[in-house]
């Protein structure tokens, strides 16, 4: 049996994420455009894609040597931005301040997954959490104006104290992303 998993900070109903939708209600009449349910927003850091169940105790054990000796720490939400996937769909992402910590935990993570058979990925580490998706293209004015409104703003921070391995369901009403395993960082196993 296969599992479709991913490495990820939830942040799922995080009360600044919150307060950030809140603030973006003009995003909303726009047509097309699709918010990320709460329960389901994340940050990547990992994407292992379909793995067999056989894998997932080696890969937690990789996922606890990346954690173990790193300290929690603060990330900052800055930013809108959006990029298309494909000629029919594209995301809303809000964007993570560049944070030496955050990028020290994808490197660990990284290269301890190399370790149970996931090689390196080639394309650079872009944190980002998306919070919307939309057909492509939105060419609604008021999005690019949106967007430009918010492109520089600061939304909150959250406290990272652990990270989860997710698997992602597909159910006949929506994605719906669970936790496989905890991680808290600086914990002693």
């Amino acid at each position: 049996m296969t599992h479709r998993l991913f490495c990820a900070i939830n942040l799922a109903q995080n009360e600044a994420l919150v307060k950030a939708k809140e603030q973006l209600l003009g995003l909303e009449k726009l047509d097309g455009l699709n918010w990320v349910p709460m329960h389901n927003l994340h940050l990547t850091l990992r994407f292992l894609g379909k793995v067999q169940e056989s894998k997932i105790t080696q890969i937690n054990y990789q996922l606890r040597k990346a954690t173990v000796s790193l300290n929690p720490f603060s990330l900052q939400f800055k930013g809108l931005g959006s990029f298309s996937q494909s000629n029919a769909t594209g995301v809303l992402w809000m964007g993570i301040e560049t944070n030496p910590n955050l990028q020290t935990l994808y490197l660990q993570i990284s290269q301890q997954l190399q370790q149970a058979g996931f090689p390196l990925e080639s394309r650079a580490f872009a944190p980002h959490i998306t919070i919307g998706r939309f057909r492509a293209p939105l060419c609604h004015r008021e999005f690019y104006d949106i967007l430009a409104l918010h492109r520089d703003r600061y939304f909150g921070q959250v406290w990272v104290s652990q990270i989860q391995l997710m698997e992602s369901k597909n159910t006949p009403k929506d994605v719906v992303y669970e936790a496989v395993e905890t991680f808290n960082l600086n914990a002693e196993y």
